[in-house]
């Protein structure tokens, strides 16, 4: 699920939402779900847990887009802590199998013209 990214309003995350679709387009496992919820920093991870819970969703995908920066920071906030194998990207594009308990919350800023 794809929370609202909070800041003004770029299109930041119908990109964000439309990337995301493109590429897990061949994995069935998984679905893209839009959520009209804005979680701010102030809310943080908390807020993210109880969207999750509430639908279902095994990852939310929250952020934010300072107005005063070129930079969106984006956190994963997963339902549960202990996934048997996860798949995520590092900073270098690099994609990692994380076995059982090692991935908890994690977060990654980038800059948005390489969104």
């Amino acid at each position: 699920m794809v929370a609202e990214i909070d800041g003004p309003d770029k299109g930041v995350t119908g990109t964000l939402i439309q990337k995301l679709r493109k590429e897990t387009q061949n994995h069935k496992d998984i679905l893209i779900i839009p959520s009209k919820q804005r979680i701010s920093v102030q809310d943080g991870s908390a807020v993210a847990a109880r969207l999750a819970a509430r639908e279902n969703a095994d990852l939310v995908i929250w952020g934010r887009n300072p107005a005063s920066s070129d930079f969106i920071t984006l956190y994963f906030e997963p339902k549960q802590q202990h996934w048997r194998s996860v798949l995520a990207a590092d900073t270098e594009g690099v994609t990692r199998v994380y076995p059982e308990g090692q991935l908890g919350r994690y977060d990654i800023q980038q800059q948005l013209a390489d969104c």
